[in-house]
């Protein structure tokens, strides 16, 4: 039992490392432009802040019960456990965290408008107007297109931004990117 587990730890210590990473971006040239505007009134069900932590938690119990049936899983899942809860209980610290270097994007007027967007790499397009805005139209720049975002959900035209939610886009301009 002690071998099983002692040869999970070093898969422990990556999977702890993974979730405590953070992002960081630097600004390069203009991408292209979004514009957006107020929809057409409609209502759209979601789930309250409360059920999202519920259905949360619900998810992480059934993950850590599916783990702990496979042979050689309890020990990881348990220690995935501990790692979890001994990141998340130290003073000060983030759990998973976002640094981003380059300027906010933002919906900012209510009644609508345009944003430019100068990255050359994937950006959240914050709604910080209050109302639900919807995406009018997506517009590269010369010599750049729009790639499909790890993160979600995507800004794409006729996409909905609730208040205080973003969406996500990513121009790509061949190489005029931040260098690695």
């Amino acid at each position: 039992m002690f071998l099983k587990t002692h040869k999970l730890i070093p898969v422990a210590a990556l999977l702890t490392c993974m979730a405590a990473a953070t992002e960081a971006f630097a600004g390069t040239p203009p991408g292209g432009v979004i514009t957006y505007g107020p929809p057409a009134a409609q209502s759209i069900p979601v789930l309250s802040d409360l059920m999202l932590v519920v259905l949360g938690l619900f998810l992480a119990v059934m993950a850590y019960r599916v783990l702990r049936t496979h042979p050689g899983g309890t020990p990881l899942a348990s220690l995935a456990a501990l790692a979890i809860v001994g990141l998340s209980t130290v003073p000060g610290v983030k759990f998973i965290e976002g640094a981003y270097a380059i300027p906010a994007f933002s919906m900012t007027s209510p009644s609508g408008g345009t944003i430019e967007i100068f990255t050359n790499t994937e950006v959240p397009v914050s709604n910080e107007t209050g109302v639900v805005q919807q995406i009018k139209g997506i517009q590269p720049n010369n010599n750049c297109t729009t790639l499909i975002p790890n993160a979600s959900p995507e800004c794409t035209a006729g996409g909905i931004v609730q208040p205080s939610a973003a969406c996500y886009i990513h121009f790509d301009c061949g190489n005029q990117g931040p260098p690695v």
